[in-house]
């Protein structure tokens, strides 16, 4: 579930996701070998990387100091880590009766 509440985009920040979605799948995949990806971390990026330009385009400020660009390449760079991390929440944590009968 989202934290933030659902926004829509303006005409203009429209024109800016379709403006910055190569620049943002270059960003997505700035780091790795393409060679050594599989189709579905592929695709995940991909989503990521959207996600974050979509994002991006609604909270940049630019009296902040940081480029648009800048800004992008770092919100898409969180996201990826931020989908790498593992969950610790209790349900993830919780033990099924099978795995009780493993034990």
């Amino acid at each position: 579930m989202r934290d933030k509440p659902i926004r829509r985009l303006t005409k203009k920040q429209q024109s800016q996701v379709v403006k910055w979605l190569g620049d943002a799948y270059n960003m997505a995949f700035a780091r790795i070998a393409a060679s050594n990806i599989t189709p579905a971390e592929r695709d995940r990026r991909r989503a990521i990387s959207e996600d974050a330009l979509i994002e991006a385009v609604q909270d940049y400020d630019a009296s902040k100091g940081a480029s648009f660009t800048t800004f992008l390449y770092r919100k898409i760079q969180w996201r990826i880590l931020d989908a790498n991390r593992p969950r610790r929440s209790k349900v993830a944590q919780a033990k099924t009766f099978t795995d009780i009968e493993a034990e």
